[in-house]
């Protein structure tokens, strides 16, 4: 881990975390593995996020990010999001959003938006939806 005050716990955490007060849990975790699959929080430049799951948090650059489940938040680059089930908030370059549910919220640009269910929010451009 760089920086300090980071948190990895799983076989190979906490490998590959730049920024500072970034969690990382799981298999992996804290791990962005260069040619293959991220691992679970690659948190690669942000601080204070939280990933949880496998591939979950993979590349975010933003911070004050949450993710839990599988691939769940894998590319973040914008702040202040909570993504949770399997690739809720896959690939977010918005701020302040909250995706709930299979695949919601999969890619979102704008901000303060919620998307809660299965496929919700797949693909949202604009703010407060």
């Amino acid at each position: 881990m760089g920086n300090e005050n980071n948190v990895a716990v799983g076989n190979g955490a906490g490998v590959s975390v730049y920024g500072s007060g970034n969690a990382a849990f799981g298999y992996l975790a804290g791990n962005a593995v260069a040619g293959g699959s991220d691992g679970a929080g690659g948190l690669r430049d942000g601080n204070d996020n939280i990933a949880i799951g496998n591939q979950a948090g993979s590349i975010v650059t933003g911070s004050n990010n949450i993710a839990s489940g599988l691939r769940a938040g894998r590319e973040v680059t914008g702040s202040n999001n909570i993504a949770t089930g399997f690739q809720a908030g896959g690939d977010v370059s918005g701020h302040q959003n909250i995706a709930s549910g299979s695949n919601a919220g999969g890619a979102v640009r704008g901000d303060y938006n919620i998307a809660s269910g299965n496929n919700a929010g797949a693909f949202v451009t604009g703010n407060n939806n």
